[in-house]
């Protein structure tokens, strides 16, 4: 089954802060940010990821470091390397596919839509 990650205890390891100094200076629950790094959080609120980050980024304002986005705390892990479509369902070429015999278009999981958006291939 394909899984989304929290990487948030990267991002503290990164920007060199404790999980107990994102939950003051973000006025969160100490244990929520606990149970993000350590795997445990089944849902979260929109509302709590955006304070998270905008605690993370003045933190890291603070240190001089990179802007924090959410594809730095979660990421997408599918179970699949490819995902098969028939081509009847597609009246235009896709640059970024590969037809098998089959009459299947494979896409690679690692081709990102932005890469679609701007012509790369990464099949």
């Amino acid at each position: 089954m394909s899984e989304i990650k929290i990487n948030l205890d990267q991002v503290l390891d990164i920007l060199e802060i404790s999980k107990n100094k994102l939950a003051v200076e973000g006025k969160l629950r100490p244990n929520l940010i606990l149970e993000m790094t350590d795997g445990k959080t089944k849902a979260i609120k929109l509302e709590t990821l955006a304070t998270i980050l905008d605690t993370l980024n003045h933190i890291s304002i603070l240190k001089g470091k990179g802007f924090v986005d959410i594809s730095d705390i979660l990421s997408y892990e599918p179970d699949i390397d490819y995902i098969s479509i028939p081509t009847a369902l597609f009246t235009d070429t896709i640059s970024n596919a590969k037809e098998s015999t089959s009459g299947q278009i494979k896409i690679n999981k690692n081709t990102r839509l932005p890469d679609y958006l701007e012509g790369k291939k990464t099949t």
